[in-house]
């Protein structure tokens, strides 16, 4: 019937500011009709997530202009009280399926609110389609969870988020979109909801320890000459020292230092004084795998040290890497202190 008056209007050649607002109209109800790629998120999530209550369903309207953090335009879809991210990251462990978003929201609204969300109403997607919704999330606790989570954000207050998205595609270097759900209480009891929309969403690699060396945005393989090392490698190092240390046997060796923001990352060994004999490892700021899990520093293998073989002065080896351990004085398991790359060919 749409279709029959758009005709009759065109062969009557009807002008003027009504038909104009006509045309604005039928075109409008067209186009909500009408499927985009836009729609994935919201098929996948649902219009309005899963509440209870006196729901108010603006879960459409896009509330306030979109703004961007670095290459991501942020948007906020449905009802908000006053709650925006102020920053934003995505990172995974180089080799991890696991992708964390950080977030950092900020609650400039005169009121305190309590947001909820699960990762049930969190999907992101990447530039082939492909949808990922299991993880957790995690407000401010420090752990995620695959259950309904909430914080209360104060009146002008920040609070840190993180949602895991988990299954991730290894050769996935961006999310083209991540939408989170969430739902909120007005001081009426009244259920409202809304979306964090983010478009364009970098995935960030985080250095991990592998047999010949460590990887991540960059690498510091095993035998590289420390003379053509890159100056820095982001989220590996931004600096790094060298020094000169003697062992018992009086051995000269070159220790060079990589540092992140004044932190130490790890450390690398050169017996020849110019290319890197074995990487170490003793912060817990660079990963290793241990069968299809990847520890820190000061971790358990618990039953994941199956997969290693014991040395014979305790030490464990896993693929190359030989894991040093420790009896932690407290709970009387064994820890890992440190981690080599190239130690066992030395």
């Amino acid at each position: 019937m749409k279709k029959f008056i758009i005709a009759i209007i065109l062969i009557a050649g009807v002008q003027g500011q009504a038909n104009a607002q006509l045309f604005k109209k039928l075109g409008n109800a067209i186009e909500k009709a009408a499927k985009t790629v836009d729609d994935v998120a919201n098929t996948v999530l649902g219009e309005s997530g899963s509440t209870k209550g006196k729901t108010k369903d603006n879960s459409k309207k896009v509330n306030g202009k979109p703004y961007t953090i670095g290459d991501t335009k942020i948007s906020i879809i449905g009802d908000n009280p006053g709650v925006s991210i102020t920053k934003l990251h995505a990172t995974r462990v180089y080799g991890s399926k696991d992708v964390i978003l950080n977030m950092q929201f900020y609650n400039s609204s005169d009121d305190s609110w309590k947001i909820y969300t699960e990762i049930g109403y969190c999907v992101a997607i990447d530039d082939n389609g492909n949808q990922f919704k299991k993880g957790g999330v995690d407000m401010g606790s420090g752990e995620f969870t695959i259950y309904r989570t909430a914080n209360t954000i104060l009146d002008d207050t920040k609070l840190n988020t993180r949602v895991l998205f988990s299954h991730v595609n290894l050769d996935d270097t961006k999310f083209k979109r991540v939408e989170m759900n969430y739902y909120y209480l007005d001081n009426d009891c009244n259920t409202h909801n809304g979306t964090f929309r983010m478009d364009n969403v970098p995935i960030n690699l985080l250095p991990s320890l592998k047999a010949d060396g460590i990887y991540g945005e960059g690498k510091v393989l095993v035998g590289t000459a420390i003379a053509s090392l890159p100056a820095s490698i982001p989220y590996m190092y931004d600096n790094y020292t060298t020094s000169q240390f003697s062992n018992k046997e009086g051995k000269t060796y070159k220790l060079v230092t990589f540092t992140l923001d004044g932190e130490v990352m790890f450390k690398a060994i050169s017996a020849d004084q110019s290319t890197i004999s074995y990487i170490c490892v003793d912060t817990p700021y660079v990963q290793f795998k241990v069968g299809e899990n990847f520890y820190k520093i000061d971790d358990y293998l618990y039953r994941d040290d199956k997969f290693c073989t014991p040395n014979a002065n305790g030490d464990l080896t896993f693929k190359g890497l030989t894991l040093k351990r420790e009896k932690n004085k407290s709970t009387y398991q064994e820890e890992i202190k440190c981690v080599y790359a190239g130690l066992s060919v030395q």
